[in-house]
């Protein structure tokens, strides 16, 4: 797989380079980064958020499992949550700064 991912990014690299109006990759590559950083902290809020909601409701007296604060769908959203996080930070900027 990391082959694979290698090579499809190399050719993409390869057309990128050939279209006008591109900045340099390294900017890409930085918001990239941090963009997953985000998700990650992100995912952990989430996840912390999610654990304090289920002992709440436990200590209400309703019976609710830990393994639903597991659930993968919490990753991706919180990728998403970057994504969107990300788009509202840089949005505005012209990025031929």
């Amino acid at each position: 797989m990391l082959v694979l991912f290698i090579v499809t990014s190399g050719v993409l690299y390869g057309f990128g380079r050939r279209l006008p109006g591109l900045g340099p990759i390294g900017t890409s590559i930085t918001r990239m980064l941090e963009t997953i950083g985000l998700a990650l902290a992100l995912w952990v809020f989430n996840l912390g958020v999610a654990v304090v909601f289920i002992l709440t409701m436990r200590a209400a007296g309703t019976f609710v499992s830990l393994y639903l604060a597991t659930d993968p769908t919490l990753a991706g959203l919180a990728g998403l949550q970057a994504i969107v996080i990300q788009f509202w930070r840089y949005g505005n900027r012209s990025t031929s700064r």
